[in-house]
């Protein structure tokens, strides 16, 4: 049997998460990871932040092996960043695991200028979405990263919108933001790239502010909760919103950290919630302790999976049993 580290261990022993990660048994606020990138542009800072989507509170993460980051995802136990890629460069991408990053695979160019990464979670499939290139701004193209080279290959475009952030929650939705012009939510076909509106997206505090950068991303524990940070180009204007995917309807959470002296608001490029640990007891993911916790351990225990070896001994013996045990006793958050 293969040894492979619970997602709590890699959580903690990584440099990159060690700050953010906790207990197994430790409830926590919602964070998400954002990158402000501009290689020196005014209105950036070049670093990354965690931040506390509920309160806005970030916290600096330093500088990175790349300054235009334009999109971060966590691909399993790795979090990827992409560079900002057009007609004249070819972009890259790096894993941000452990500081200062390292890159990955060979640059190739792919059509637009922002764009975002996705995983759908039902395929374990890398997307990524691409907003237009300057001359051509009412197009989008959808492509598909290997896992293995990182090369992309393009599965469609649309020609409705400048759409440069996905998100993809459980269930295999995907929907995507054209922030930058038409302020509007959408529906995406992972097939084809075509973009189905849903509505447009009611931002407050916004009126008059044109050319916004968003990120958006599902939160890890419930597949109807959008997160959206926003703010760019100079605005005075770093926010944290959800929105509704069924409507286009936008909440307020907070207001982001100022982090640029003498102003409000700063580029936001990129969003990526940090993986919530699994409680350790609740085996069948349902939420709930109960008997098919067991029953779903030891089926996982007699077919020799991984994710009975609670111990992390690299074997199954009676203390994985043992461990499960005083899981479940302790309960869940």
């Amino acid at each position: 049997m293969t040894k492979r580290p619970a997602r709590c261990t890699y959580l903690q022993s990584v440099p990159v998460i060690a700050a953010l990660a906790v207990a197994c048994t430790t409830a926590t606020a919602q964070r998400g990871l954002v990158f402000s990138g501009g290689c020196g542009s005014r209105f950036a800072t070049d670093r990354l932040y965690e931040v506390d989507l509920r309160t806005g509170t970030m916290t600096d993460l330093g500088e990175w092996v790349e300054c235009d980051v334009e999109a971060l995802e966590f691909v399993g136990d790795r979090l990827i960043a992409s560079s900002e890629t057009s007609a004249a460069t070819p972009g890259g991408f790096f894993d941000f695991s452990e500081s200062p990053g390292v890159p990955i695979g060979s640059p190739a160019r792919r059509s637009g200028v922002d764009h975002d990464l996705a995983v759908d979670p039902t395929t374990g499939i890398l997307y990524a979405l691409h907003g237009a290139e300057l001359s051509d701004p009412s197009a989008s193209w959808l492509y598909t990263i290997s896992l293995d080279t990182w090369l992309p290959s393009l599965l469609g475009s649309d020609r409705s919108a400048f759409a440069d952030s996905i998100a993809i929650n459980r269930r295999g939705e995907a929907y995507a933001v054209d922030s930058v012009f038409l302020q509007r939510l959408y529906a995406v076909d992972l097939q084809t790239g075509d973009l189905s509106l849903i509505a447009p997206m009611d931002i407050p505090f916004c009126c008059g502010v044109t050319g916004l950068n968003a990120a958006i991303d599902f939160d890890d524990q419930d597949d109807d909760l959008l997160w959206m940070v926003i703010g760019g180009f100079g605005s005075n204007f770093s926010r944290v919103f959800t929105i509704d995917v069924t409507t286009g309807e936008t909440t307020f959470i907070a207001n982001l950290d100022p982090v640029l002296p003498g102003r409000n608001g700063f580029d936001v490029d990129s969003l990526a919630i940090i993986p919530t640990p699994p409680c350790v007891a609740d085996f069948d993911r349902d939420g709930s302790l109960t008997v098919f916790d067991f029953l779903a351990f030891q089926t996982a225990f007699d077919a020799g999976i991984t994710s009975a070896d609670l111990d992390e001994d690299g074997q199954l013996t009676i203390f994985d049993f043992l461990a499960f045990q005083t899981a479940f006793d302790a309960g869940c958050p």
